[in-house]
């Protein structure tokens, strides 16, 4: 009773109504609690508590100092609490009731957030978005030492495959982008496995293979730099298309990072999984932000049109680029002639709703859009609906129908009849490049929709 006593003489010896925080906070109670009784605690709040070190106590600011104080109080109290516990957990509500009154109020969340990513503190998980925050050292101690080179032994290429990290995502194409080309991930370690992929015709068809590179540190940036220019001196005329981000290393400090608390993750192993996991978590977290690094940042894109690599700023210049290598590899492409339809129309999933929409000159259901811009018909204007549109016309979609119907017409000249499979097998060649999709099959059918009505039997064209 006397050390109560002689906690709230001094502060009010030290404190009066016109001071800056005149109000007694919990991190005030700190000395009684821990510096001057902690033999009398329980042994679970005394472990909580310890996790106040004298290191922390030295790095932190003093308001940082405060509301770690108040974290851990929290913590103990709510651990040994029966009932209602919301009331003294220590999440960002009661930390502001904490501070009520004082200069800290509207602050001791954020100084809160920054200890947790700081990694000071954790948080655990409540029911919905909602989480309190708790000390991360509790337990015994654990030495991540032994692990140090078992965690430094995770390649740039294993790092890549860590559940989460996002490396393998870093580029994330849709619409035309996302079905001409076929995107792949390579290291250092394996990116001679992965370009030689760009040669197999089998794995590629008339897709366009592109190899998106990694590097951790400025030497493997430099290697994959060197391998990258000798395919290409060797191989001029390959259709392998790589896509350079080795110059956004990882850096040293978020490699120790990543070491050190997958060390920990490994160290901890099936003793405590929860705290392995939380470990993981945050090896994990220096590699997510390494790829939002590499997702914001420049990119060289290499191919045979630019050997030496052309740089780019950003993802959307990327986008540009690789619109531009697949327009100079297939120039009658029609996502090159219809830049602005629907991403839609590059799915596969209503063929022959679209080769029927095309042939009644029709949009509706996936093939009708509300946005003049986007609009088929609109994409068509010089030929939809207008009969004998190719004759006086120099439009794509002219050319493109007089281009079938002369293919047509030699075919009927050996045989009575011409498979639309053999049409398709000629367009999906150079210099068109077609794709299995939703706008091919509508354009398919609007331009042999003449061969379903007039002098022409539709069964000459069969499936």
């Amino acid at each position: 009773m006397e050390e109560i006593l002689s906690t709230f003489q001094w502060f009010i010896d030290r404190y009066d109504f016109s001071s800056q925080n005149p109000f007694v906070t919990i991190d005030m109670l700190w000395n009684f609690f821990y510096e001057t009784g902690s033999q009398k605690l329980a042994d679970g709040i005394r472990e909580i508590l310890s996790c106040y070190t004298p290191k922390l106590d030295k790095e932190l600011i003093e308001d940082e100092k405060r509301v770690l104080k108040v974290i851990l109080l929290l913590q103990a109290i709510s651990e040994r609490m029966s009932g209602n516990r919301d009331i003294f957990l220590p999440n960002n509500k009661n930390l502001e009731l904490a501070f009520e009154g004082t200069d800290l109020l509207f602050t001791a969340p954020n100084i809160a957030k920054k200890l947790l990513n700081d990694h000071v503190v954790t948080r655990t998980p409540l029911t919905g978005d909602a989480f309190s925050y708790c000390c991360k050292n509790m337990g015994p101690s654990v030495d991540p030492g032994p692990f140090i080179a078992q965690a430094k032994g995770k390649s740039t290429k294993d790092m890549s495959f860590m559940a989460d990290s996002n490396l393998r995502t870093t580029i994330e194409l849709t619409g035309a982008l996302k079905l001409r080309y076929s995107l792949a991930y390579a290291t250092l370690s394996d990116f001679d496995s992965e370009i030689k992929k760009a040669n197999n015709s089998s794995v590629n068809n008339n897709k366009l293979y592109a190899v998106a590179t990694i590097g951790r540190d400025s030497a493997e940036s430099g290697a994959l730099k060197k391998k990258i220019e000798n395919f290409f001196t060797n191989n001029p005329d390959s259709n392998a298309i790589v896509i350079d981000s080795s110059a956004c290393i990882l850096g040293e400090s978020e490699y120790s990072e990543f070491v050190e608390n997958y060390a920990m993750s490994l160290a901890i192993g099936n003793s405590d999984l929860d705290q392995r996991k939380t470990y993981e978590g945050y090896a994990i977290e220096v590699l997510s932000n390494w790829a939002k690094r590499i997702k914001r940042g420049a990119f060289y894109v290499y191919s045979r049109y630019a050997t030496g690599g052309e740089r780019v700023a950003n993802i959307q210049d990327l986008f540009v680029c690789l619109i531009d290598i697949d327009k100079f590899h297939y120039p009658q492409c029609l996502e090159g002639a219809y830049t602005s339809v629907l991403n839609t129309m590059y799915d596969a999933n209503s063929l022959g709703n679209g080769a029927t929409c095309g042939i009644n000159e029709e949009t509706k259901g996936t093939f009708r859009s509300g946005n003049e811009a986007t609009k088929l018909e609109n994409a068509l204007k010089d030929a939809w609906k207008i009969s004998e549109y190719w004759k006086d016309s120099h439009s794509y979609i002219a050319d493109l129908k007089k281009t079938v119907d002369k293919f047509i017409n030699e075919a009927l000249k050996k045989s009575d009849r011409i498979s639309i499979a053999s049409i398709y097998e000629m367009l999906k060649a150079e210099p068109y490049g077609f794709m299995p999709c939703n706008l091919t099959a509508f354009i398919l059918g609007f331009i042999l929709k003449e061969y379903t009505k007039g002098v022409y039997s539709y069964w000459k064209i069969v499936p």
